[in-house]
């Protein structure tokens, strides 16, 4: 249907529901089709829809288990949601491969 293109100018104009669509359909024809994943949680967490941007950091997670940044924003996702426990838990998840890194020190500070 869209492309990603397509689909990133759809949200700019406030058109998420078309632009989901669109995401949902690119990412069944390519799993890891990381920039589309990417965007998507972004518009879920614009729209604070967290149990669908978890879900979706969630199998980011699975395919780039060493993604800092993914795991940064799993945490803040699960800190809005109100899983204190389980963003907290993600700051040793960090510690343990990205210890020198901005991430991790966000993490510390964030998710604490």
């Amino acid at each position: 249907m869209f492309g990603m293109i397509s689909s990133s100018k759809l949200a700019q104009a406030g058109d998420f529901g078309t632009s989901i669509s669109s995401l949902t359909q690119l990412i069944a024809s390519d799993p890891k089709f990381f920039e589309a994943q990417g965007l998507l949680v972004e518009i879920y967490e614009y729209q604070k829809n967290y149990p669908a941007a978890i879900e979706l950091r969630k199998k980011i997670e699975k395919l780039d288990p060493y993604n800092q940044q993914n795991l940064l924003s799993l945490g803040e996702d699960l800190k809005a949601f109100g899983d204190v426990k389980g963003a907290m838990e993600l700051i040793s998840q960090i510690k343990s491969f990205a210890s020198n890194t901005t991430e991790y020190k966000q993490a510390v500070k964030d998710l604490s």
